[in-house]
């Protein structure tokens, strides 16, 4: 990170200092503890304790869809 951010004043001009985002984009704080390379959600992490819960949900629901078994 160049900045860190050390209190609710610097949070508050950092935020400020923020162009707005792109139509129809929100703009997420997902509170990183120090600047990774990548964003990956849990569940695509290498390492990922639910993938194996949560590709097996998504199997089921295309076994649903096309009626497999």
């Amino acid at each position: 990170m160049k900045n860190q951010i050390q209190d609710l004043s610097n949070l508050k001009d950092a935020i400020r200092s923020l162009s707005p985002p792109k139509l129809g984009y929100k703009r997420v704080y997902r509170g990183q503890t120090k600047n990774f390379d990548k964003m990956l959600s849990s569940a695509c992490r290498p390492d990922g304790t639910t993938k194996g819960f949560l590709w097996k949900l998504a199997l089921m629901n295309i076994k649903e869809i096309y009626e497999l078994p």
